[in-house]
């Protein structure tokens, strides 16, 4: 290889953090003008699937390992930070310094937050989590910070009947 040829490689290889994110927040604003938010929560929660096999975790035995990799992942990958909080019969996972604002705008919509749902729920998944299982966004609690619940499914049911009453 010469110089030239080992520059080249270098910078079509080098990580083009701010471009990429310019990238995505024009992508994802034109996809939102043609998507419903259930369509693009779908979309974002496939797409956090497809990158928690692309980040895989090491075979986990506790809720302390899944934490420690999880987290571990998050901060290698510049996703914030993980911590799990058990609760009852449920785990609420809080994401620290979540970067949806950073790739997707200000303006992103609770949609985005079906990407982390999606990475959560894949590697869950992954370690044995059953198909009765679910992960899902229930709130910020200080504006830096989200929360996602992983419980049984009916529990959600039971939220949404709660919240139409």
């Amino acid at each position: 290889m010469t110089i030239e040829s080992d520059a080249i490689d270098y910078y079509r290889n080098r990580p083009r953090d701010r471009a990429a994110a310019e990238v995505l927040r024009a992508l994802v604003g034109v996809v939102g003008e043609h998507a419903e938010s259930a369509q693009l929560r779908s979309l974002a929660f496939e797409s956090g699937r497809i990158l928690a096999r692309w980040h895989p975790l090491p075979e986990c035995a506790t809720l302390a390992e899944f934490e420690q990799a999880a987290d571990s992942a998050f901060r290698e990958a510049d996703w914030g930070t993980l911590r799990a909080e058990p609760e009852g019969g449920e785990i609420v996972f809080v994401h620290g310094a979540p970067p949806l604002q950073a790739w997707f705008g200000a303006d992103h919509g609770v949609w985005s937050e079906g990407l982390f749902e999606g990475i959560l729920a894949e590697w869950l998944q992954h370690l044995g989590a059953g198909d009765t299982l679910d992960v899902r966004s229930v709130d910020s609690d200080d504006g830096h910070s989200l929360r996602y619940r992983f419980a049984h499914r009916s529990h959600f049911a039971a939220a949404a009947r709660e919240t139409k009453a």
